[in-house]
């Protein structure tokens, strides 16, 4: 006797094609030329950065924002650590800053 199967809402134990995990939250790197820093850090200025090199810098030159290499972000005025963010090679992190010295508070958005 044939069997009937009405197979609704049912994906006969196939994966679902849902992605793998949370959406990155931060700016890609690729193609990003300038980010907005808001800062209530005694360091680290707020205003617009520009990209040279390999890294993001304020208007003066002294402040920058770097990829360690090793996931973590990092923001340095002159050569002093001042926050870490961990986080991909491939997104600026929005937020997320362990403020090390300075105190405070720092956040990056798209320019």
């Amino acid at each position: 006797m044939p069997s009937l199967s009405l197979n609704v809402g049912l994906n006969n134990g196939r994966k679902l094609p849902f992605g793998g995990g949370a959406a990155p939250s931060g700016i890609p790197v690729a193609g990003t030329t300038e980010i907005v820093v808001t800062s209530s850090n005694a360091f680290i200025p707020s205003g617009t950065w520009s990209l040279n090199g390999d890294r993001m810098e304020d208007v003066s030159g002294d402040s920058a924002l770097i990829f360690n290499g090793i996931a973590t972000w990092e923001f340095y005025d002159e050569s002093i650590l001042i926050a870490t963010a961990t986080g991909s090679a491939d997104y600026y992190p929005f937020s997320g800053y362990t403020i090390i010295l300075g105190g405070g508070s720092i956040t990056v958005a798209a320019a």
